[in-house]
């Protein structure tokens, strides 16, 4: 029997689960999709990224010698791993979020503790209300000033992405950001889709999927009432298995094109699976698809 999402002991055994999740090779995802184009050799380090200029007592193990040869000039080669050491996450918490707040919580909470004990840093984007948030944290110790946020997750407004789209995130150009959000409108993803390439940014396009999204079988049935947060608009439905299997048909449609417009603009897109109980959310394998194997440099 599966227990039902609560809070307090719940998220105190989230809490003990994800320091026991720093006994696996596990790192938050991130993007390895080239937004420019190009080849990239795949070296015993990670993904070929790029050159930077030598400077004296810089380690000669990277020396780029055929540049060398060519040029005369010392340069440096640089990779992926090296580069993304920092998680930047980007996150819609407009009100259309508050059907997946608890387990949305639960998924921010997961990614945050990993890049705070894995990662170099983590850097938060988000918009609450008409205020856009930026915030950097290094370091185990900056967990407190995170967690309780997290936990309380707010989510309100209709200004999402939309307000993203036109705000200055702050991130530098080559940077690889992970972008959370439910996506909802088509047009106004479209747009920041551009003005994220347009600024020269690679995103990750997390879409945390919910179980009615997912699959057949959930105990959906009889007379269930979907409600908009961001009009106030309730509607209620009959659903069946035919009306559910149809659902899941256009469900499914609006994901593939969701990862063809992230392509077009050169990113790329992870449909997450959230949990629906606390049994769920206390196993490694929920959260697989949405972490990625920790590589280590040198």
């Amino acid at each position: 029997m599966t227990r039902p999402m609560t809070r307090g002991a719940d998220d105190d055994a989230f809490d003990r689960f994800c320091r026991a999740m720093l006994d696996r090779p596990y790192v938050p995802p991130s993007i390895r999709v080239d937004a420019r184009g190009g080849r990239r050799a795949r070296v015993e380090l990670g993904d070929f990224a790029g050159h930077v200029p030598y400077l004296p007592g810089d380690d000669l193990r990277f020396l780029d010698w055929k540049a060398l040869a060519r040029s005369g000039e010392k340069h440096l080669r640089t990779y992926e791993e090296q580069r993304h050491r920092r998680l930047a996450l980007i996150v819609d918490r407009s009100a259309s979020m508050l059907v997946r707040q608890r387990a949305l919580s639960w998924l921010l909470r997961l990614w945050t503790w990993l890049a705070l004990h894995r990662l170099d840093s983590l850097e938060v984007v988000s918009l609450q209300g008409d205020e856009l948030r930026r915030e950097l944290f290094q370091g185990p110790d900056a967990w407190p000033r995170i967690a309780e946020d997290l936990r309380e997750l707010e989510l309100g407004g209709t200004r999402g992405l939309d307000a993203l789209h036109a705000a200055d995130w702050g991130l530098r150009s080559d940077t690889s950001a992970v972008v959370v959000s439910d996506f909802a409108d088509a047009a106004v993803t479209a747009r920041f889709l551009e003005q994220a390439r347009l600024r020269g940014l690679r995103l990750l396009l997390v879409f945390p999927r919910l179980a009615h999204e997912a699959r057949l079988g959930y105990p959906m049935a009889g007379r269930v009432a979907f409600f908009d947060p961001e009009s106030g608009e309730t509607c209620e439905v009959g659903l069946g298995g035919d009306l559910h299997a149809a659902f899941l048909e256009e469900q499914r449609a609006w994901e593939r094109r969701l990862g063809a417009a992230a392509a077009e603009y050169g990113h790329a897109l992870l449909v997450a699976d959230l949990p629906t109980t606390l049994d769920e959310a206390l196993r490694v394998e929920t959260w697989l698809p949405m972490l990625e194997r920790e590589r280590r440099v040198g």
